[in-house]
């Protein structure tokens, strides 16, 4: 970099350290660099105008081969192109293959038509739809689709949507038909909706609408196994179609490896690491076990990449986490609900849940306070709240009156209370006995905690069996 830099040229990509981008960055918009060779990455979320923009090229790596750049992404890198503080004109370049020459002309022009997509994700809406009332057969939901954009450009653009050019009414209505039959017939074998017209949503359905997600997804809930251990639904997030973007990109196998030998890490893949769901499983236990990256050049160049990914993952997990809680409820499955809500509260609180990690939730507690503490004996809350000011800052070599600061956070913990009371049973031969329980549910804290770093705290209150059946769930506020 140093010696290209002189020559007022410079790169840009993510696997820069990310005050080298700022400053290549911050020297192209003061003049002293005057070129970039930069990865698309530039594109998204940096305000970097220039002159010129030329694009080499109009394939990328995804999904296992080279695909076309989206119309979307390429106007996006395009866009830079332009200087209205400097400029009344700009320059943008295109290389591609002569046969994609035609498509590039069309979207700079603005003549190229937008099309629909609706018709490779309908069975997603149309989910929501029967849950809404809109749809309750195969009739109301042809009514809803010829509604859509997607009708107004099948109609416009039959070809583009697989119908013979040319084709008349009844073509169109028979292709709506087909596509809402078989979407319909996917959501019944799913058991997301009802067997019968007049359709409505199962449990499972609205689970799959509530959460916004994707069909793909709700079929791996459906197939985790009865009494699924927390590793087990750990794995099935880890397949989401939501993370479908997310792959393990050429040089990172080795700090993936690194990272499955951490001692945060609680459920190891046991296999060669080298599937999506494996980089994605490591990303989440990462950040619940306060995984560090391996320290070397060939693993810290990873560093940016690293924490975009584990943010994408985040982003989607709590609705995804608390889709899979609603759909073992409808089972009926107790163990698995269990095991999801134990993971949903570790994942909320970005640490494993029996850990001494637990303690990041309270500002101003990073990794490095929690080692002292761990070392000195306090692994939980109630240690913590247990200790003296002066031990707090003698441990963390803080001065006054941080410990009662620190303290008056803690105090803010959630703190739940449950106690249970039987009411009376009736037991008889040869008939089910019965016995009745009253559960009081509150909080230990002074003051009933409405909110949490600013989030609403929630409680979830499961009663079982010992066969793994559901007795009661509530989730209240």
């Amino acid at each position: 970099m140093i010696g290209i830099v002189s020559t007022g040229v410079a790169f840009h990509h993510a696997g820069l350290d990310s005050s080298d981008r700022h400053t290549i960055e911050t020297s192209f918009l003061n003049g002293q660099i005057n070129v970039i060779c930069c990865t698309s990455t530039l594109a998204v979320g940096v305000n970097l105008p220039c002159h010129l923009v030329v694009i080499k090229n109009t394939v990328s790596w995804q999904d296992g081969g080279c695909k076309e750049y989206a119309d979307l992404e390429m106007m996006q890198m395009l866009g830079r192109a332009g200087r209205p503080q400097f400029d009344d004109s700009a320059i943008g370049v295109i290389l591609t293959r002569k046969e994609r020459v035609a498509h590039y002309e069309k979207l700079v022009s603005g003549s190229d038509p937008l099309e629909s997509c609706l018709h490779l994700n309908l069975i997603d809406h149309l989910n929501a739809e029967i849950g809404l009332g809109t749809v309750t057969d195969v009739e109301s939901a042809i009514r809803w689709l010829r509604g859509t954009f997607f009708f107004v450009r099948l109609q416009q653009n039959p070809t583009y949507y697989k119908l013979k050019e040319g084709g008349n009414r009844a073509d169109e209505e028979e292709l709506l038909r087909q596509i809402c039959e078989k979407d319909l017939e996917l959501l019944q074998e799913n058991d997301l909706v009802t067997p019968e017209p007049p359709f409505k949503s199962t449990e499972l359905g609205d689970a799959m609408a509530r959460y916004y997600v994707k069909f793909e997804t709700m079929k791996l809930f459906l197939s985790l196994p009865p009494e699924a251990k927390m590793s087990e639904i750990l794995s099935v997030i880890a397949q989401a179609d939501e993370f479908r973007d997310i792959r393990l990109k050429p040089g990172e196998k080795s700090l993936y490896k690194e990272i499955n030998k951490a001692n945060g890490i609680k459920f190891p893949i046991k296999t060669d690491i080298n599937l999506s769901a494996h980089k994605i499983t490591l990303l989440i236990q990462s950040e619940l076990g306060a995984v560090e990256l391996p320290s070397g050049e060939q693993f810290q160049k990873h560093r940016l990449s690293f924490q975009q990914d584990k943010s994408l993952v985040f982003s989607h997990i709590n609705r995804i986490i608390r889709c899979i809680i609603d759909c073992q409820l409808a089972h009926g499955d107790s163990v698995s609900a269990r095991h999801a809500l134990e993971l949903s509260r570790s994942l909320g609180a970005k640490a494993w849940d029996d850990s001494v990690l637990q303690l990041k939730q309270i500002d101003q507690i990073g990794i490095v306070a929690v080692r002292k503490f761990a070392s000195a004996g306090i692994t939980n809350m109630e240690q913590l709240e247990a200790a003296e000011p002066i031990r707090i800052e003698t441990i963390l070599s803080r001065n006054p009156p941080f410990g009662m600061k620190l303290l008056a956070r803690v105090a803010e913990f959630p703190k739940p209370r449950v106690s249970l009371k039987e009411l009376g049973k009736d037991i008889k031969p040869g008939k089910t006995a019965q016995v009745k329980f009253r559960a009081d549910i509150g909080f230990v804290n002074e003051k009933p905690p409405l909110y949490f770093q600013k989030r609403q705290v929630y409680v979830c209150f499961l009663a079982e069996i010992s066969d793994g059946r559901i007795l009661d769930f509530r989730r209240f506020q």
